[in-house]
């Protein structure tokens, strides 16, 4: 009796094993090194091309309490964002979490 129980879990555990082999994708190891573009692994969330010019980078303002450190990231200001409804647009990606910005002007209100 025993003996026919140690064969079938060994079947069992081989099947599993064989089919979890199978049946998921492989691996990919993400690294970064510097130097290589991250892009191809946001293609499958079809990113939207970037056709504005950046504009220069503001200097980051040295703050003591963290008071001073609200104030100095406000308002936050971009050539990117606007206020206004912002189109459907599903993204597979398990793991980013969704971002909102609440403004301070009327439509905001």
């Amino acid at each position: 009796m025993n003996h026919i129980v140690l064969i079938a879990a060994i079947g069992l555990l081989s099947t599993t094993t064989a089919f979890a082999q199978t049946a998921s994708a492989p691996l990919i190891v993400v690294e970064d090194r510097g130097g290589a573009s991250a892009l191809p692994y946001y293609q499958p969330l079809n990113p939207q091309p970037d056709d504005t010019a950046r504009p220069a980078p503001l200097p980051r303002p040295r703050v003591g309490n963290s008071a001073e450190a609200e104030a100095a990231m406000l308002p936050v200001r971009s050539a990117n964002l606007s206020p206004g409804d912002v189109p459907r647009r599903v993204i597979r990606a398990p793991g980013l979490t969704p971002l909102f910005l609440v403004g301070d002007d009327a439509r905001s209100r």
